[in-house]
């Protein structure tokens, strides 16, 4: 065999280990190491959110607190109990306050003594629209501390008919 030959098959040789020693162990490293690289910017971009959250933390905390004692003035305000018939007697002297005319008044059922709570009251009233606005006025001003969950307004301009569902909050019952 001449020279050439053996420099040429060595080449071949060359080629062939470099392409299997490339395909077996380089290019499979080279790809768990992508992969890798792209695990890590997607633990990186958690890792940020969690160090924005950490940041955030104290001011949560804050505003916890302040939810908090906001909760307890409020609480403060609630009457300590409610009793049925105040109730019903309240919302008949709003009623008239406001100049509408109360043809219903339904209440929900009232929470165990003691627990803070609320009750649902049903009412239908009627009268002009300006009497309407003066009774929902009225609520505002309520003994209790009142909600209008829902309104349902029908009539005409002169006498108008509203049905309406209040939630009625209180610290505990008496009956």
């Amino acid at each position: 065999m001449s020279k050439k030959i053996k420099i040429g098959i060595a080449i071949i040789i060359y080629i062939i280990a470099s392409y299997y020693l490339v395909s077996t162990y380089v290019i499979p490293v080279y790809n768990k190491g992508k992969e890798y690289s792209n695990i890590l910017k997607d633990k990186k971009v958690e890792l940020n959110y969690l160090l924005f959250l950490d940041k955030q933390l104290p001011r949560m905390e804050l505003e916890e607190k302040k939810v908090n004692a906001r909760l307890v003035e409020l609480q403060e305000v609630l009457k300590p109990f409610i009793k049925e018939e105040e109730l019903f007697l309240e919302m008949y002297n709003s009623a008239k306050k406001g100049g509408v005319e109360l043809s219903s008044i339904s209440l929900g059922e009232i929470g165990a003594a003691g627990e803070n709570s609320m009750v649902n009251v049903s009412i239908n009233i009627s009268g002009s629209y300006t009497d309407l606005l003066s009774f929902l006025k009225e609520i505002e001003v309520f003994p209790y501390v009142i909600s209008v969950e829902r309104i349902n307004v029908s009539g005409r301009e002169n006498i108008l008919r509203a049905s309406m569902e209040l939630a009625v909050y209180f610290r505990g019952v008496s009956k």
